[in-house]
């Protein structure tokens, strides 16, 4: 599913430019072992660990867009340009293709 289908119903799709960064999106995960080319990675804070530790393996292991349910990690996120997105904002726009 395109990227521009999974935010559909999203406010912040009107700040993105698809012509330039439309990718396929194969999955979404929250854990970052399981995260391949073309995934969302949900970062989310549990009971033991804090999925905003792991971005960065999300990230080498291809990730393309990171949802976030924490602010600690914007500007690090800006900085390697990539989208981000609060967690209740996209996965029912996934999951109800």
């Amino acid at each position: 599913m395109l990227l521009s289908n999974v935010l559909k119903n999203l406010e912040e799709k009107k700040k993105l430019n698809f012509k330039e960064f439309n990718p396929d999106i194969k999955g979404i995960h929250s854990n970052s072992k399981k995260i391949l080319k073309n995934f969302i990675f949900v970062a989310i804070k549990g009971i033991i660990k804090d999925g905003n530790d792991y971005i960065y393996d999300a990230l080498k292991r291809g990730a393309c867009l990171i949802v976030i349910d924490s602010k600690k990690r914007i500007k690090y996120l800006k900085k390697k340009k990539k989208l981000i997105l609060f967690l209740q904002k996209i996965l029912d726009c996934f999951y109800l293709k």
